[in-house]
């Protein structure tokens, strides 16, 4: 990725939007604590889609409500960075968690990056194991988890489509955007997603860390 200055998150990405339930308040507010501690300032709350205040439509009754909600938050992300001509847009979900040296990471990181890229994952988990494209970028092949990734405008229209009438969860569709677009992802990860009650599954979930070993644990 051709930079200009030392990268940070403020620098790098055109928007950065973290995406918090009007009903979590207490979340919105630990995420702020996090950026405020690896000196990230320009992050906007999303208001999320309510899985409890809006129904699946017909169309989609495959889906469970929280799958729902959480698909067309991401799709609202993606569809406001394209209506404000944004070159990427980076999506945080509420219960992601920094690396104690990400600040000072994240420059070596990101300059790593190919210049031909239209997703990137600051942190995520291999389901089959990626393809090393440098020191600390690998290449998606079956890559889940959206806690913490950006996503380019070239990327938009196919991401938008997608997710508009989705054939699953969001995660599960940018499992078909890695067969044809360039998804990389850093390694290891800079951001991980902490253990507790998931609004999306509706259960307390365990911690999705840094670092982890390949089987991937059940229930992630």
């Amino acid at each position: 990725m051709k930079l200009k200055s030392t990268p940070t998150i403020d620098n790098t990405f055109a928007r950065k939007v973290c995406i918090n339930l009007d009903r979590r308040p207490d979340r919105w507010e630990a995420m702020q604590r996090k950026f405020a501690e690896q000196n990230i300032l320009t992050v906007e709350r999303l208001s999320a889609v309510d899985a409890r205040l809006v129904s699946v439509p017909e169309s989609l009754s495959h889906m469970r409500p929280q799958d729902y909600g959480c698909t067309m938050s991401h799709l609202a992300a993606v569809k406001q960075a394209k209506a404000a001509g944004a070159s990427e847009v980076l999506i945080f979900e509420d219960d992601a968690f920094f690396d104690a040296e990400f600040a000072a990471r994240f420059p070596e990181f990101i300059a790593q990056v190919p210049d031909d890229w239209h997703m990137l994952f600051l942190g995520a988990y291999h389901f089959t194991p990626p393809i090393p494209v440098a020191p600390n970028i690998v290449k998606a092949v079956e890559t889940l988890t959206a806690h913490a990734y950006v996503v380019r405008d070239s990327l938009y229209d196919a991401f938008i489509a997608i997710n508009e009438n989705p054939p699953a969860i969001n995660d599960r569709n940018n499992l078909v955007l890695q067969q044809t677009f360039n998804c990389y992802c850093f390694e290891p990860n800079l951001v991980g997603q902490e253990s507790g009650y998931s609004d999306i599954m509706d259960e307390v979930m365990p911690e999705k860390p840094l670092t982890y070993s390949m089987p991937i644990p059940d229930g992630w």
